[in-house]
């Protein structure tokens, strides 16, 4: 993951974590496991198409607001 992708993944779990009320019940289980893999993972962690698809949607909603 490029440090552009770790820096927008890392505003979005932040953002996700401070307003856990703009998201659904389970979009933030969705960024509670990527809070996980972020710990575990650190600057190795990927995604599919799929989970970025829902994280730009979630992030769209976040900064939205």
């Amino acid at each position: 993951m490029t440090e552009k992708e770790l820096g927008r993944l890392d505003d979005i779990l932040k953002d996700a974590k401070a307003h856990p009320s703009r998201l659904s019940t389970w979009e933030n289980t969705f960024m509670a496991s990527i809070q996980s893999g972020r710990a575990m993972f650190g600057a190795d962690i990927n995604f599919s198409e799929k989970q970025w698809e829902i994280l730009a949607r979630i992030e769209r909603k976040l900064f939205s607001t």
